[in-house]
């Protein structure tokens, strides 16, 4: 078995996020821009941790957004968010929707 550099592996990563998001915002223009919105109305009223699932669950749930393509393409706007110092990591907590594997948990900056 044969395993990527980890900057190898880190580009390739950011490069499916890429493409994700690309395709989720050709199939629902400005998919991405309307979930990055949602996450930051999420993050003003809620002070509590969450994960990304939680977020996907609330904007979905409150008519923001529909679910895309691929729930993967959220991870572009998680990354943004964090980049642009939004929110920060705070520690892993449990995803319901992948059997209980710890995910980022993610607090409002």
């Amino acid at each position: 078995m044969t395993t990527l550099p980890l900057f190898d592996a880190a580009q390739s990563r950011d490069e499916a996020i890429q493409k994700v998001v690309d395709h989720a915002d050709a199939l629902d223009p400005h998919w991405s821009e309307r979930a990055y919105t949602s996450l930051m109305l999420y993050c003003f009223q809620n002070k509590d941790p969450f994960i990304t699932e939680e977020v996907r669950e609330w904007a979905e749930n409150m008519g923001l957004v529909h679910p895309p393509h691929d729930g993967r393409a959220w991870g572009h706007v998680m990354k943004r968010a964090a980049k642009n110092e939004l929110i920060k990591k705070i520690g892993y907590g449990l995803a319901k929707s992948s059997n209980l594997s710890p995910k980022i948990q993610w607090a409002a900056a």
